[in-house]
């Protein structure tokens, strides 16, 4: 899948449902996905060439936009910066996957300290799965509240 507008319909659907993880550990965590995630969750951010993509509000009015049609799939992959996100973009639908029980392996407590060469991922859980083509990742941190962060996709 190649289409952004696709990838707002997937995110509709999965953000619908709060997930409770129960760990072996007897750990146990929740994650709800909020409107404003999905900009992050596909990159968008980094299409900074893009009117309308900087700003403290631009997050959910994008998403808006999309949703509404009147921000097609074509006038984002206008952007030069574009190639930079269409990996997740392509791999966006296998996130539900991730939140499925046993569909995926998981990471807790990460360290990037421990990964060479050094990892910018600042996570306290690590959703994972491999794929054909590469491993998709869904990152989750910890707020100064204690709340879980807004995930975050890595392909």
């Amino acid at each position: 899948m190649d289409d952004v507008v696709k990838c707002v319909e997937t995110y509709v659907e999965i953000a619908a449902n709060v997930y409770v993880f129960h760990l072996e550990n007897n750990e146990v965590f929740t994650l709800a996905f909020a409107e404003e995630h999905l900009f992050h969750l596909l990159g968008l951010h980094k299409l900074l060439d893009l009117e309308g993509f900087s700003g403290q509000k631009r997050k959910v009015q994008v998403i808006r936009r999309i949703k509404s049609g009147k921000l097609p799939h074509g006038q984002i992959a206008e952007s030069k910066f574009y190639p930079s996100i269409q990996s997740r973009v392509a791999h966006f639908p296998f996130i539900g996957e991730l939140l499925q029980l046993g569909a995926c392996n998981l990471v807790i407590d990460f360290d990037r300290s421990k990964v060479r060469p050094y990892s910018n991922i600042d996570a306290k859980y690590i959703l994972y799965r491999e794929l054909d083509d590469g491993i998709i990742h869904l990152t989750l941190a910890r707020d100064k509240q204690g709340e879980l962060r807004a995930p975050i996709l890595h392909i």
